[in-house]
């Protein structure tokens, strides 16, 4: 006779904690996993994967399955991840203003256009491996595609948490009908909802979420390490054979669809006519042959490194080699980017978004350009390097922002309680819906 799923993949000798919780999550993500090998660490942790990876590879969680959700599969054979934890990176370049809405001109738009009917297909599947886990919480880590599914799967007697990340409500929820259709029914299935700023809990109620169940906003991936990132020593500029005293403005957010990289090197030959001592770096973009001839074409090749996606170690050496972190973007909510700049001690220049702007004020510390526009971006650049008091005050007051806000110990503590408030909340939440 064969095992049962759940004894197949369940890891001899895990401890069980006094809490079990079902993630249904990306967990090749280093943003979920942190956050989720964080919580299995006190409690008895299971996860539905929404995309394919092996099912030995399951860290300290007590069991781990798969059920491929939103074309994860597609998606999932265009993605690159690096050793050591470097952030997944889709492999497909598109600037911002050539991001068609259109189905079929691009993966995401593909995803958006058949994404929910899969996370529908899927459903009964989800529902299926949920119920070998017997879990006291189900944790869905965003609406597309795996808080999609959840809401139909998710049986009625289990409390359904719902996390909102960036852009699911600014970018994918408005795509098509298909996709406003699904993200109202997750919104209105969820018990409790989970969001990276406090933005997203007000757009949520528009979408069908009742304000009278709990929520908590908790930023990015649960907070920053600072541990790992903080102000410090860098080895960047030797790597890169650079003196001492080089201005580095870095844009750490690689080629996302909603992120302006076209502009910020657009900018960078404006920012050079008027500071040639700069350099230039990106992150996530040293694979893409559209962003090297862009380079070309603009005849900054000398001034600018291109970097592959990188891990955190990696990433806070370049954090804190930076005096500026650009963050050229038209759709966000809390990125851990913007965080981790801050906590590195570079100054911000961030899009004026309303979610960005609960952490940024103009001036104060961080300046807000129009990331559609490269001279408002090298505006904000060049006001940037130099202004040395800005800077200063940014560093000071940054700091005092990530440790009351931003933590993650702190962060994960809340976290915790609410994950016992939600449960303990369950049959008055169940008992609400079914009157």
């Amino acid at each position: 006779m064969c095992p049962s799923p759940l004894r197949r993949y369940q890891r001899p000798g895990y401890r069980v904690g006094n809490v079990k919780i079902s993630f249904i999550a990306d967990y090749r993500s280093p943003i979920a996993r942190q956050w989720i090998d964080h919580v299995a660490i006190q409690h008895d942790v299971h996860v539905i994967s929404s995309y394919p990876l092996p099912t030995s590879d399951r860290g300290p969680l007590a069991s781990l399955q798969v059920v491929p959700l939103g074309l994860a599969g597609l998606a999932g054979s265009n993605a690159r991840q690096t050793a050591g934890g470097a952030r997944s990176r889709p492999n497909r370049p598109r600037p911002w203003h050539l991001t068609s809405r259109r189905l079929g001109s691009s993966l995401p738009g593909l995803r958006r256009a058949l994404g929910p009917a899969d996370a529908m297909r899927q459903s009964r599947r989800l529902q299926h491996a949920i119920e070998r886990t017997e879990p006291d919480l189900v944790h869905a880590m965003r609406i597309p595609y795996e808080g999609m599914a959840a809401a139909r799967a998710v049986p009625p007697q289990i409390p359904f948490l719902l996390s909102i990340w960036g852009n699911d409500l600014t970018l994918h929820a408005p795509a098509n009908r298909l996709m406003r259709n699904a993200t109202r029914h997750a919104l209105e299935r969820a018990d409790a909802l989970q969001c990276d700023c406090g933005r997203d809990v007000r757009l949520a109620e528009a979408w069908g979420w009742v304000p009278t169940r709990p929520s908590i906003v908790v930023p990015g991936i649960g907070g920053v390490d600072v541990n790992v990132f903080h102000p410090g020593k860098s080895t960047l500029r030797e790597q890169l054979g650079l003196d001492p005293g080089v201005p580095i403005v870095l844009n750490p957010r690689g080629l996302r669809e909603y992120v302006c990289w076209d502009s910020y090197l657009e900018a960078i030959p404006v920012i050079a006519a008027r500071r040639p001592d700069v350099h230039f770096v990106c992150t996530g973009m040293s694979e893409s042959a559209a962003v090297k001839r862009r380079v070309a074409d603009l005849g900054i090749t000398t001034r600018l490194t291109l970097l592959p996606p990188l891990g955190h170690a990696a990433m806070a050496d370049v954090f804190r080699a930076a005096d500026v972190s650009v963050s050229p973007s038209v759709h966000d909510g809390t990125p851990n980017t913007l965080l981790e700049a801050m906590a590195s001690g570079a100054l911000p220049v961030v899009g004026r978004l309303d979610s960005v702007l609960e952490w940024i004020e103009d001036g104060q510390n961080g300046l807000v350009c129009d990331p559609t526009d490269p001279d408002s971006v090298a505006t904000a650049v060049i006001e940037a390097l130099e202004n040395a008091r800005l800077r200063a005050r940014a560093t000071t007051i940054n700091g005092s922002l990530i440790e009351e806000r931003a933590d993650f110990g702190r962060s994960m503590d809340a976290v915790d309680a609410f994950y016992r408030t939600v449960i303990q909340a369950g049959t008055s939440v169940v008992s609400d819906k079914a009157s």
